[in-house]
């Protein structure tokens, strides 16, 4: 089990029974895992209009505009899970949030955003979340004391 999964496990109550590993890590489980957990889980379209139509020409770097916190630390570490983790299988990708720019240049196994993406701001405790049908969501973890 990626560390990732475990700290969304360790974040999210009772993750584990709709995420208990990493083929079931998507956006629609994790998204029913927050809520059952009782947060609000909005989605967004990242895009006007068709996401199909709109998907072959969509850029990386927009979509990563519209997804990224902006109150993020630049100095924090992102985990990001993507397809191309449970195609190769591979852990989830690793990038400090300053990096994260010249990490999706230079993601080199097709488009990040066309499939549903994960990624984890592990300082900030923000998840953003990407579906494979053309809407993002950003959740803020409250850690339980």
């Amino acid at each position: 089990m990626s560390w990732m999964l475990q700290e969304l496990h360790r974040l999210i109550p009772g993750c584990e029974r709709y995420v208990p590993d990493e083929f079931q890590l998507t956006a629609d489980h994790l998204t029913k895992a927050f809520i059952d957990a009782g947060y609000r889980v909005d989605y967004h379209p990242i895009a006007d209009g068709d996401w199909d139509l709109f998907k072959p020409t969509a850029d990386d770097l927009e979509i990563l505009e519209t997804v990224c916190p902006a109150e993020t630390s630049n100095a924090e570490d992102v985990w990001i899970y993507s397809a191309a983790c449970w195609r190769e299988p591979r852990e989830p990708f690793r990038t400090n949030a300053s990096e994260l720019r010249g990490f999706v240049e230079a993601y080199d196994y097709g488009m990040l955003f066309d499939s549903d993406t994960i990624l984890l701001f592990v300082e900030s405790k923000i998840v953003s979340l990407v579906h494979h049908e053309g809407y993002w969501a950003r959740v803020r973890i409250q850690v339980q004391c």
